[in-house]
Parts: C-alpha cells; sequence; structure tokens
C-alpha cells in the first residue's frame, strides 16, 4: 500500500517487489539457523531486525496520498518532493491532488466496496489472484518443504536449504526483471508454468506410491528438481504480483477497507490450502494433492486472464479509470 502510494509508475513494480525479497530471505535464514540453533536462540535473532524497522522507520516519509487525504496540502508538497528528490513539483503536485480528490470524492463505506464498480473489480481481481496464489501450492509448498523431501526418500535437510537459497535468488532477479513485464502477462505464465510443476510431482508420488513395481531409486531427485523448479517460475508472477498490486487496484477512500479484506482472504486461503493439502496426503497420498491444485489452478488461471487488469506502466488514477470502464487498458 505504501509502495504503490510513493512510488511512480515507472519503478513501483521494483520497489514493491522487495517484500517479496525480503521475505524470501528472511525464510532462507530461518531455515539456515535452525539447523544450528534452538528456538529461544533463532527468536531472539530473528528480533534483530524487527527492533531495527521499529528504530528507522519513524524517519520514512509519509504517503503524500494519505497527507491529502488529511488536508494537509503543505505537509504532502514536502513529502513529494522529498520522495521525488526534486524542488519544483507543482505540476506533479497539482495532479496528484487532482486524483486524491476525485477518489475521496466516494464516501468510502464498507457498501462502496462492493456497490461501485471498480471497487467491486478491484476487490474481484484481487480475491481471485490470492486465490490462485495459494491454490497452485504456493503456501502448502512452503509448509510442507520437508515433510515432501522426507516422503520421497531424498536429504529433507539439505533440500530445504536448496529450495529456499533458490527462492532467495529468484526473487531477486525478478525484482530487477519483473517491471520489464505486464503483471497480468507475468502473474498467467507464471501459474501456467507452476501448475505444469506440480502436476509432475503429482506424477512421481503417484508412480511411488501406487505403482510399487516401479523402481524410482534414480528418480528420488525428481521432488527436489520439481519444487526448484516452481519456485523459480513463482518467483516471476505467481508469489510477487498479488502483494505488488495491493496497493494499486483500490482508490483512496476505500484503499484500507479493500486490503483488510483482501489479507483475510489471503489468511483464509493459506489455513485452507495448508489444511486440504495434509487431508488429501494422509487420506489418499501425496500425489492427490498436487492433482487436485493443479486442476484447481487451471480454472482460477482461465479466470484471471479475463478480469486481472494490466498495472504496468499507469498512475494510480489511470487504473482507477480502467477498472472504472472510462479507459481501455
Amino acid at each position: 500500500m505504501y509502495i504503490g502510494e510513493i512510488a511512480t509508475p515507472k519503478v513501483r513494480g521494483f520497489w514493491g517487489n522487495f517484500m517479496s525479497i525480503f521475505t524470501a530471505i528472511g525464510q532462507f535464514f530461518i531455515n539456515l539457523i535452525g539447523i544450528y540453533c534452538n528456538t529461544r536462540l533463532t527468536s531472539y535473532i530473528c528480533l534483530v531486525p524487527s527492533i531495527l524497522f521499529i528504530i528507522t522507520f519513524p524517519f520514512v516519509p509519509e504517503s503524500p496520498y494519505y497527507l491529502l487525504m488529511k488536508g494537509k496540502e503543505e505537509a504532502a508538497r514536502r513529502s513529494l518532493g522529498r520522495l521525488l528528490r526534486k524542488r519544483d513539483v507543482a505540476a506533479d503536485f497539482e495532479q496528484l491532488k487532482a486524483d486524491v480528490k476525485r477518489q475521496m470524492s466516494e464516501t468510502g463505506t464498507w457498501r462502496d466496496l462492493v456497490c461501485i464498480a471498480a471497487n467491486r473489480k478491484a476487490l474481484i481481481a484481487g480475491v481471485l489472484m490470492r486465490c490462485a496464489q495459494q491454490f497452485c501450492a504456493t503456501g502448502a509448498l512452503g509448509s510442507y518443504t520437508r515433510y515432501i523431501f522426507e516422503e520421497s526418500g531424498g536429504d529433507a535437510e539439505s533440500s530445504t536449504l536448496i529450495y529456499s537459497g533458490a527462492s532467495v535468488i529468484m526473487t531477486v532477479i525478478a525484482g530487477f526483471t519483473i517491471h520489464h513485464f505486464g503483471r497480468k502477462k507475468s502473474f498467467v505464465v507464471s501459474m501456467f508454468l507452476c501448475i505444469a510443476c506440480i502436476l509432475a510431482l503429482s506424477i512421481f508420488y503417484y508412480i511411488k506410491e501406487l505403482q510399487p513395481q516401479v523402481d524410482i531409486s534414480r528418480w528420488l531427485w525428481t521432488p527436489l528438481l520439481g519444487v526448484t523448479a516452481f519456485t523459480i517460475f513463482s518467483s516471476f508472477g505467481v508469489l510477487v504480483i498479488p502483494t505488488l498490486m495491493l496497493g494499486e487496484l483500490f482508490s483512496a477512500s476505500i484503499k484500507a477497507k479493500g486490503l483488510t479484506v483482501l489479507l483475510s482472504v489471503m489468511g483464509l486461503t493459506i489455513s485452507l490450502s495448508n489444511y486440504i493439502f495434509y487431508w488429501l496426503t494422509v487420506s489418499y497420498g501425496m500425489y492427490c494433492p498436487f492433482l487436485v491444485f493443479s486442476i484447481i489452478s487451471v480454472f482460477l488461471t482461465i479466470l484471471c486472464i479475463y478480469i486481472i487488469p494490466e498495472t504496468k506502466g499507469k498512475t494510480l488514477e489511470e487504473i482507477q479509470q480502467i477498472l472504472s470502464g472510462n479507459v481501455r487498458e
């Protein structure tokens, strides 16, 4: 939300991806530290970046959008100049002021979230992306990585580190490249490639669990390859685009309520997908959740093609006009 408001359209994709980059870095270091440290020491180590954040964040400039919403025009002008690193921000400020004024003309009630066309389309697109993200097994793979590798008969500890390390590398690379491509195209292509990966995992576990006469001793590396490939492909779309677009979809008046709903949906879909993964694995075998998730993901990806708007290179006001149907993509 904050990055969406302070970054220019040209670099919003680059900076918006930093949340995903640091999430991947955090997961890698937790896996690495967990090998050598006990739970208490690991918790103390994890306190360090949180304390640094609390100390440094008050020095970050406030969003000009937020300041204008609160009627603090002079503070908004100074913040905009600081963010754009230039003194003459008159034209930029007047445009921003007009955009915020139009968006704040909406009452911003919960009813507006579903009754105003632009807000409704933004909400549907956001919910759809979060559902697609989790039901292509991103959350389940993150939660059950060690278990998946143990079930395949490989070295779970080393494989988990390779998986999380690959996630860091590819997310960083994606941060420097994803802003060159459209959000929608990146997400859809990434989804189809991830579907291919989890389908391959389903086939491997089907043979391992239901075809015992087949010798798979030479193919025990398949889960590591499949999960690593999944990490690579998801880093260029599935993992980052839903988070990146959080601050782009909603107008200023309804943004807080829209993000509240989407974050709630995210928590719900993570819990639900993890539970379904566990239940299907226990009931039918490891192949089943990957097969079910791949089928669901195909359906959700097709919906995404028709529903998600393209936001690359557009101002927040232009995105609202597209969602309202006043401007074509």
